[in-house]
């Protein structure tokens, strides 16, 4: 156990930020600390960049991330997190349930964490897709009752939040914004099926018929199953690009951006890779389509095999 926690301390040590909070005081500084970290998504990251901005400045706004597994979506807020820990808080809302209905991630329970704070801040709504798809109980759709019930949280007012049976507390909403990450993959195949007719003839596009090759509007999203009143309430919508092979090997090879020196930073080890091994991890992350996490997960098991078998050792090579 003590190697244990002598790692731990370590790992927290490493991944501070070298920065404090403070020096990150324009949307370019905020910029800057993601494009060390975050791998393209220029979009993406200047977007998030002016949202924390105009959320520290007491700006409301409200963000759909759209693209795939993988992309970045939910990593943008979790390094931004690293930064500022008070003004960000991520939820899953796959399993989000509307009120009156089973299961104990109501609505109102978003905004628990923000009673008795007094600084503005962020909501990043992780899986937003899955609360968007339409799903009926007894002839109802539940997801429309929870985009409903958001309204006035996106919007911004004054709301009673329930902490205990008659223990009541108000949060402003005026002073969250509302960031909404989701992979849509299955409205995307959707778009590009829709636009394969315009890709087949002469000059045609073949990228055109490809998931993600179409950005997606607030009409596909209303199509797909969001109420017009809640895109109503989103000020802008933010479209990640599909990652490639080619930037998974090119992530490998960069250190700032690469899974192989966090790993090296949890475990206080030194990672050499092949460059056959970076290739074949590039080709799985890629071809699975689970991205970094699979590159992470892949290369997690591996450490962990040679440190079973010398858990003191410094330095590892994998070919």
């Amino acid at each position: 156990m003590e190697w244990y926690d002598d790692r731990n301390k370590f790992i927290r040590h490493e991944r501070e930020p070298t920065k404090e909070a403070g020096d990150y005081k324009t949307p370019q500084q905020i910029y800057n600390y993601l494009n060390t970290r975050i791998w393209k998504q220029e979009e993406a990251k200047r977007a998030a960049s002016m949202m924390m901005w105009k959320c520290l400045n007491g700006i409301k706004e409200n963000v759909m991330f759209c693209g795939p597994s993988g992309s970045g979506k939910s990593e943008i807020f979790r390094q931004l997190k690293l930064i500022f820990p008070r003004h960000l808080t991520v939820y899953d809302t796959s399993n989000l349930t509307a009120d009156g209905w089973k299961g104990d991630k109501k609505v109102n329970s978003l905004l628990v964490d923000s009673v008795g704070k007094t600084h503005n801040s962020i909501i990043v709504l992780d899986e937003f897709d899955k609360l968007l798809t339409p799903r009926f109980s007894h002839s109802e759709n539940v997801s429309a009752s929870i985009q409903s019930e958001l309204l006035t949280s996106i919007e911004g007012a004054t709301q009673q939040v329930t902490l205990a049976k008659d223990v009541t507390h108000e949060v402003h909403t005026q002073r969250i914004s509302f960031a909404m990450c989701g992979a849509f993959s299955n409205l995307s195949e959707d778009v590009a099926t829709k636009n394969k007719g315009a890709s087949i003839g002469f000059g045609a596009s073949l990228e055109a018929v490809k998931p993600y090759a179409k950005p997606l509007t607030a009409e596909d999203i209303i199509e797909f199953g969001a109420l017009p009143e809640l895109m109503g309430r989103i000020q802008r919508i933010v479209n990640l690009e599909p990652m490639t092979a080619d930037d998974y090997t090119q992530m490998l090879c960069k250190s700032s951006h690469s899974p192989i020196q966090r790993l090296e930073d949890i475990y206080g080890i030194k990672l050499c890779l092949s460059e056959e091994k970076k290739l074949e991890l590039a080709q799985n992350a890629y071809d699975s389509g689970l991205g970094v996490r699979e590159i992470t997960n892949q290369l997690t098991r591996m450490v962990d095999d040679v440190l079973f078998e010398d858990c003191e050792t410094n330095y590892i090579e994998l070919f």
